[in-house]
């Protein structure tokens, strides 16, 4: 499972930015990466990983990258094994985990909050058992550091606070003491940031456009049958509700495993937080369990062979294959041409750019929330070559760097007998029409086009033709 290559489009803004604040001395206000949200105010609130990124890729680069992801995948683990230690399922449900980890085994700041997250709720256990005494004033000094350090690595905080809110239920008066006295230090510690309020004005801003996120980008979209990866998190969806239903669980199991098992089934990034709750409530439940524990651990193993077989067979720390590897070096060498000129790129691309060309290339949006609004743009010009073509003029978009994807649009046209016909076309074809953009690179990951009139006519002559000899 950790041997699966590098292959997050985010880690090259993280890269970029931790390079920034590393030259700087100082975090970024504003963005600078962009001509789109150029100077709009950016709360860069994962600025401590990207740090510990940058560090880690220049000492070591993307084999000292693989080896933090595997560390931190491992870390995982090991709270994972110690939540689980008084289950006689231990084994088989550590072998789940795997299973339901493989499909984001990447080297992604979350990776920090699942850590955090499941830190607190062994912690959470052990006091709702009695094995963990503490005093309110205790509790709360721990929780204020804890949440300090958390705020300023991942967002992730929201789901520890509420976490410690659904403990709170089925407490005692002196338990009631302890956890409440921990609710609000840890609240008040995720005011300790270098945004202040800014960080939690940022939440709510994801909040306002998760329909737009969940409609366009893959990991906030819902869990889906046709995923092999998230197969795992549907089968463990099943089974904590079965133990659930068999009999009632502690009232902190009950409300955790509902609100967060309902949110990971609408948005497949939350079913990590979700990942440990479950095992925990199958751990705890393994005799209500309608399945014995070798129906559950063979299939396990099954699925991690299957899934595991092509990283092993092709071993590499950075999967290129994702990214416009050769259409940058084309940008690269003709960078004369295009420099500071006003780029469109996919919404995966823009950090890969700016890690490549910052400041020469300001991109058109990366996976930073503030191209939220960009996004719902994109998404909306979409729906029609002539509004798609209508949008890039209003962004005085120069050249476009798209993926080379096969899509069909379909389009409807009368014949010469007047009656209404079909046909498909390749959507680049419809998208960025030949009136207007020229293709002067193509491979089969990205094509790259630039407006006419806005280069020297003998480059563009020049590179056209060979466009459209390519692949």
């Amino acid at each position: 499972m950790f041997l699966f290559p590098i292959a997050n489009p985010d880690l090259f803004w993280h890269l970029k930015v931790g390079q920034g604040i590393a030259l700087r001395g100082a975090l970024p206000k504003d963005d600078f990466l962009s001509f789109t949200m150029m100077g709009s105010r950016w709360a860069d609130f994962e600025w401590l990983p990207q740090l510990l990124f940058t560090g880690t890729y220049g000492a070591a680069g993307w084999a000292g990258l693989f080896l933090l992801k595997v560390l931190l995948l491992a870390m995982a683990g090991a709270t994972v094994w110690a939540l689980l230690r008084s289950s006689p399922w231990r084994r088989t449900l550590f072998l789940f985990w795997a299973a339901l980890t493989v499909g984001r085994s990447e080297l992604k700041v979350e990776l920090f909050s699942i850590i955090l997250f499941t830190m607190e709720l062994w912690a959470l256990e052990g006091f709702r058992l009695g094995a963990l005494k503490v005093k309110p004033a205790y509790a709360a000094a721990t929780a204020l550091l804890f949440f300090v350090f958390w705020a300023n690595l991942h967002p992730g905080f929201v789901g520890g606070l509420l976490l410690l809110a659904f403990y709170c239920l089925g407490q005692d008066r002196a338990g009631l003491r302890v956890l409440g006295a921990a609710f609000a230090a840890g609240a008040a510690g995720t005011l300790l940031n270098p945004y202040g309020w800014g960080l939690h004005g940022v939440l709510l801003q994801h909040a306002r456009w998760m329909r737009v996120m969940s409609a366009y980008i893959l990991e906030w979209k819902p869990l889906s049958f046709g995923n092999p990866f998230q197969w795992p998190e549907w089968v463990l969806l099943a089974l904590t509700g079965a133990a659930l239903l068999r009999r009632r669980p502690p009232w902190p199991h009950l409300a955790a495993a509902l609100a967060f098992g309902a949110s990971s089934a609408l948005h497949a990034r939350a079913a990590a937080y979700f990942v440990p709750l479950g095992l925990l409530v199958l751990a705890e439940r393994v005799r209500d369990l309608p399945i014995r524990s070798w129906a559950l651990g063979i299939p396990c193993a099954v699925y991690l062979s299957v899934t595991c077989f092509p990283a092993l067979k092709d071993f590499r720390f950075f999967d290129s294959s994702l990214f416009p590897v050769a259409a940058c070096d084309f940008i690269e060498r003709e960078m004369e041409t295009l420099r500071n000129r006003r780029i469109y790129n996919e919404w995966g691309w823009g950090g890969y750019l700016e890690f490549r060309f910052s400041p020469d290339i300001r991109v058109f949006m990366d996976g930073r929330y503030i191209f939220h609004p960009v996004l719902a743009g994109v998404a909306a010009a979409n729906r029609d070559p002539r509004e798609w073509n209508d949008f890039l003029d209003r962004h005085g978009v120069e050249w476009a760097l798209m993926s080379n994807s096969p899509v069909p649009l379909t389009i409807q046209f009368r014949g010469a007998d007047g009656q209404l016909m079909t046909r498909d076309i390749p959507h680049l074809a419809a998208y960025m029409p030949v009136s207007r953009w020229a293709r002067v690179f193509s491979d089969p990951v990205a094509n790259l086009y630039v407006r006419r009139g806005s280069v020297p006519r003998e480059w563009l002559g020049r590179w056209e033709g060979c466009a459209s000899r390519g692949p």
